[in-house]
């Protein structure tokens, strides 16, 4: 990993499965749960750091892969 690098937003290896967690504590539609992994927040952040996180470098770009 370069000292420069880029950290992307974080990837879900398969969101859907997350989805029956997450609904537990919010009465939102499937719909509700992919805008809420694509929109940046605490709550995304405190969601998605409670699961093992893998960081991918490619070149100089550094992507946190969440795996379920």
């Amino acid at each position: 990993m370069e000292r420069n690098s880029i950290t992307a937003a974080p990837a879900v290896a398969a969101p859907m499965s997350l989805y029956d967690e997450w609904h537990r504590d919010n009465h939102g539609t499937r719909r509700d749960f992919l805008r809420f992994l694509t929109t940046p927040g605490v709550g995304r952040d405190r969601f998605l750091s409670a699961r093992e996180t893998e960081m991918l470098a490619v070149g100089s770009i550094v992507t946190p892969l969440c795996k379920v």
